[in-house]
């Protein structure tokens, strides 16, 4: 009996290895595939995180250009109604003209990146006069509405405005 107890317990000890070599082989197959898994779900993460970062970076480039069209349709306002303060007849320095605007717009001016000032409101205004649009200046700090005449008078250079040789560039004498 001592015989057949040790060929069972063999059999038994033989059948328990050939079940756990089958485990073993069956957890390195699912080991082997979740690695392989993991390796791809990482792959597919680093891509994920690449496209974030570029979105991120396309985002950011994106509320740049809104906040400059705002601050440019904004300016575009602020020109409008200083074009809409000045008499029709008459002159009025960037003073008298800043004291007349709205405080809302002076308000509204804090949420762009150009401060108000006078010196900012005398730069609009120098903008257009220098691009011929809407004002031109009677007196050296006085401004008025550009009228259909001005263009034909040749333009009066003042400190802002660099020197234009004959080819047309900035930049000197023009001989």
């Amino acid at each position: 009996m001592a015989r057949a107890a040790a060929t069972l317990w063999a059999a038994a000890q033989n059948e328990a290895d050939q079940a756990f070599e089958r485990d073993r082989e069956r957890f390195e197959i699912i080991l082997c595939d979740e690695r392989a898994l993991r390796a791809e779900t990482l792959v597919m993460a680093d891509g994920l995180l690449a496209q974030v970062t570029a979105l991120e970076a396309e985002l950011a480039e994106t509320r740049r250009h809104l906040q400059a069209v705002r601050t440019d349709h904004f300016w575009d306002r602020v020109v409008r109604d200083i074009h809409a303060i000045l008499p029709a007849d008459g002159s009025m320095s960037v003073r008298e003209i800043a004291d007349r605007l709205g405080a809302d717009l002076a308000e509204e001016a804090r949420t762009h990146e150009e401060e108000w000032s006078l010196k900012a409101l005398r730069k609009k205004i120098e903008q257009r006069i220098f691009h011929k649009r809407l004002f031109a200046r009677s007196d050296p700090e006085l401004y008025r509405r550009r009228r259909p005449q001005d263009d034909l008078q040749p333009r009066i250079g003042h400190a802002h405005e660099p020197e234009v040789n004959r080819a047309g560039f900035p930049g000197g004498s023009n001989s």
